[in-house]
């Protein structure tokens, strides 16, 4: 680090330091689908990794609760980290073996069912817009083009989707694919959990090596809080997600609808992208109760307003304490800009990454977000 205090005494360094990043700035513009390919391909080579990093990040707060709740008695730190690391895991698995226990037998059986009488769906609905079509006759309005092109849509489909079935062998093979990703995932996951005090002493003594005293303070605390926010939001998003999927499949038990557990897992699913996550989970499950009785459709759509309206002002700031101090406008942009960048991950992470962004302007430019009573200039002595 000497090499480096000296270079920033050099009254030339700050100028040649500053040319530099405008050179690799303007690179990085001009050339930006070049970067992108590049980013794309690496993380297509490292996506194991990176998915075991996120699972072990995800999982380390079960592990430490472990360590310090019910393994603190047992004084060797290597041992009751070994103990929880194995305790976590055997959760884990016990919890997915349990999951798909419940779930896969009734999704095949939904989707099967779905799949088979799909035609029968399509000409129930079809016989609807036919009794639509004959009521509208004497109206003042002409229906018929498009209850025609409705028709047509609805038999084209049907066709598509039988026509399709051989294709399943494709994305049985991605999917095969992708659980190869997710087991390796998991095993890199396991890794990490037992070696991240080692890791964590690594980075900081590199950051002490690269960093003053006072920066690694502050870089140490920005981080604490960052993470405060990330796994508080990612615990109870997932949480309301249960409660969600839970409560959506008990009321179309009770009232009888079809599909309760493929409908409810796409609901709970859904439920944990903001704002349109909900909408496309009502969309999707409305658009399957149509086709075999549109009065499920319209109930599970009144149900899931319901369900969204108490669950935006009761259950969500129950679990997460009141708001994360984020403007809707930020997180709308940040839904945007996370979605057309990194798809469906950007958008789970859109409110966390909003917090994070308030909290580091806030830190930065706290004049922009003082009060009014704060910005208002002191008196003038008399």
């Amino acid at each position: 680090m000497k090499f480096w205090r000296n270079l920033k005494g050099q009254p030339w360094a700050n100028t040649a330091i500053a040319a530099c990043i405008a050179v690799l700035f303007y690179v990085l513009i001009t050339h930006l689908e070049i970067f992108v390919v590049a980013l794309s391909a690496v993380y297509s080579w490292t996506r194991p990794v990176i998915l075991g990093v996120v699972i072990a990040y995800v999982l380390d707060p079960f592990a430490k609760w472990l360590e310090r709740v019910p393994l603190s008695k047992i004084r060797k730190g290597n041992l009751r980290r070994v103990i929880a690391t194995a305790l976590t895991v055997i959760s884990v698995l016990f919890l997915i073996v349990f999951l798909m226990a419940l779930l896969i037998p009734q999704l095949i059986d939904s989707v099967a069912t779905f799949v088979s009488n799909f035609g029968s769906y399509s000409q129930s609905l079809q016989g609807l817009l036919r009794q639509l079509e004959q009521r509208a006759a004497g109206g003042p309005i002409d229906l018929d083009d498009m209850f025609v092109r409705i028709e047509d849509v609805l038999g084209s489909l049907t066709t598509l989707i039988t026509d399709n079935i051989g294709s399943i062998g494709g994305v049985a093979t991605s999917i095969g694919s992708s659980v190869v990703d997710a087991v390796l995932a998991f095993i890199v996951a396991i890794y990490f959990l037992a070696a991240k005090h080692r890791m964590k002493a690594m980075i900081s003594r590199f950051l002490h090596l690269i960093l003053s005293d006072a920066r690694y303070e502050r870089a140490s605390g920005y981080w604490k809080r960052c993470n405060e926010i990330f796994i508080r939001f990612i615990a109870y998003d997932l949480l309301d997600a249960l409660i969600v999927g839970v409560v959506n499949s008990i009321f179309m038990l009770i009232a009888g609808i079809p599909y309760s557990v493929l409908i409810s897992v796409i609901v709970g699913v859904t439920n944990l992208a903001p704002t349109f996550g909900p909408v496309v989970g009502a969309i999707l499950g409305g658009l399957i109760l149509v086709l075999v009785n549109p009065w499920y459709a319209l109930w599970f759509l009144i149900f899931t307003i319901v369900l969204q309206i108490i669950d935006g002002y009761v259950i969500k700031p129950k679990l997460f304490g009141g708001s994360l101090g984020v403007p809707a406008v930020w997180i709308l942009v940040t839904l945007i800009i996370g979605g057309r960048m990194f798809g469906v991950p950007g958008i789970l992470l859109a409110i966390p990454v909003a917090a994070i962004i308030m909290l580091i302007c806030q830190e930065l430019f706290p004049q922009l977000f003082a009060s009014a009573e704060q910005r208002q200039d002191p008196p003038d002595a008399a």
